[in-house]
């Protein structure tokens, strides 16, 4: 049965999932052109070249395996537009900690995202960055604190009056 995998018929953008039934473990990806990336995941796994090695381990041992539409997209196009509603996938589905995905996202600098306010905030894992942006104005102290424990350093802002050096 796991030899059958069908791609999606889809050719908008979208996020798909790649279901392991045995197991219940997703690999969840995103593309504009949902029907060529889900065939290209299949052509990997029929030639043993997928590039998650557990997902092809556990397919070459037999587990039944399904694709999935999780989201199509059609007014959605850009593929940094598409990276913030995989990451929320990613995590919806568990499929870093308990599934196939490795990173939280394989475009460039792994960012890591969050909903807040149904609102899609992207966040990189480097602190700095976001340091920089407080010090500029671009956040405030709460969402600082917020993108710090997410990422997994527990800070707590505070200020200090430089005449009294007490916190205010």
């Amino acid at each position: 049965m796991t030899k059958n995998l069908v791609p999606l018929s889809n050719k908008t953008s979208g996020i798909y999932g790649i279901h392991n039934i045995t197991k219940d473990k997703y690999y969840i990806g995103k593309s504009q052109d949902l029907h060529m990336r889900t065939q290209g995941h299949i052509n990997c796994l029929y030639q043993n070249k997928h590039h998650s090695k557990y997902l092809q381990y556990d397919y070459n041992n037999g587990d039944l395996f399904e694709i999935i539409l999780i989201e199509e997209l059609k007014e959605i196009t850009r593929n940094s537009e598409l990276l913030y509603i995989e990451q929320y996938y990613i995590e919806k589905y568990n499929a870093i900690n308990n599934g196939y995905n490795m990173f939280m996202s394989m475009d460039g600098v792994s960012p890591l995202y969050i909903v807040k306010n149904n609102k899609y905030l992207l966040k990189y894992s480097n602190p700095m960055r976001y340091l920089k942006w407080f010090k500029n104005g671009r956040i405030k102290t709460k969402e600082l604190e917020l993108i710090a424990n997410v990422i997994g350093y527990n800070l707590k802002i505070s200020f200090i009056d430089k005449t009294t050096n007490e916190e205010v």
